[in-house]
């Protein structure tokens, strides 16, 4: 039986471990235990993959610190009229930004970039 890591896994699921415990938290994933260590089974690993039919995109992106914490700072202070000003009228493109820039800003805070 392999014994993945949670860095093994991560990087298996295209995501941070930070992201990936919240995962497995969320869900009251059971992992094995060897000591202190927590390991994964390939089969929990195929059972945490998004479904492949799903109509979703990964983004990945490098951002400076300065630009992470000023990012974060716009989730933290959007507004759904910020995004009506610039949506096409007459469609549901505001919320759908908005819904984008909630996720983004989730992202950011388990990376780390979090502001109170």
């Amino acid at each position: 039986m392999d014994k993945l890591t949670y860095q093994d896994a991560a990087k298996m699921l295209n995501m941070t471990v930070a992201a990936l415990r919240n995962k497995v938290s969320s869900q009251g994933i059971q992992l094995t235990k060897d000591g202190n260590r927590a390991y994964f089974t390939r089969e929990q690993i195929e059972r945490l993959k998004p479904d492949q039919a799903a109509d979703n995109v990964k983004i990945f992106l490098e951002l400076s610190t300065a630009q992470a914490d000023a990012l974060a700072q716009f989730c933290k202070r959007e507004r759904l009229d910020i995004f009506e000003g610039v949506a096409q009228k007459g469609t549901n493109e505001a919320e759908l930004m908005r819904e984008a820039v909630y996720i983004l800003g989730k992202a950011l805070a388990e990376s780390g970039y979090n502001p109170r």
